[in-house]
């Protein structure tokens, strides 16, 4: 027996999988821009064509987004590291589905890899969002690093359970769909 995702319809698009439409909730939850798999890319690597269809552009962050219900594969992280010296834009993968709404962030940790332009990897990545002036991003767990806004508010520099990320997770994860 196997089992396969569950095509889901939101806003007028097939998406692969339940968890990429709840994802789709969540960027619209955050009033983030998103395109859902705008373009593939076929990656010359090694003598060969890899092709590579990434699920979501985030205009508004300039970073590509994939979502995998598992931890990704090493042909899949490799796609993710191609595509990111490829394009000049970290892609993220997030994997394990969106978390409750009251899930700390500590708990997240090992559910988001990032691949960036210069080949470095991170792992432990999680959106924030900053308490004084609301910009959103994605950033590493646990590292003393800004959104892009000068807000330096000590060890918790951003906000991983701020009130509208909170508010966001509950809605992609209460939302219903057609298939």
């Amino acid at each position: 027996m196997s089992f396969r995702p569950i095509q889901t319809v939101y806003k007028g698009y097939r998406f692969r999988s339940r968890t990429e439409a709840r994802y789709a909730v969540f960027f619209d939850s955050m009033r983030t821009r998103w395109q859902y798999e705008p373009e593939g890319f076929n990656i010359a690597h090694e003598g060969e064509e890899i092709n590579y269809l990434p699920d979501f552009w985030l205009q508004d962050l300039s970073v590509w987004i994939e979502i995998k219900g598992t931890p990704p594969k090493p042909q899949e992280e490799l796609k993710a590291r191609l595509l990111a010296m490829e394009t000049g834009a970290p892609v993220y993968i997030f994997f394990g589905g969106v978390p409750m709404a009251d899930e700390k962030a500590e708990s997240m940790e090992e559910s988001a890899f990032c691949y960036l332009p210069n080949g470095e990897f991170k792992k432990n990545c999680w959106f924030a969002k900053c308490p004084r002036c609301d910009k959103f991003g994605i950033v590493e767990f646990g590292k003393n690093v800004l959104l892009g806004c000068s807000h330096r508010l000590g060890p918790k520099i951003q906000s991983h359970d701020h009130r509208d990320l909170v508010a966001a997770y509950k809605a992609a994860r209460q939302a219903r769909f057609d298939t």
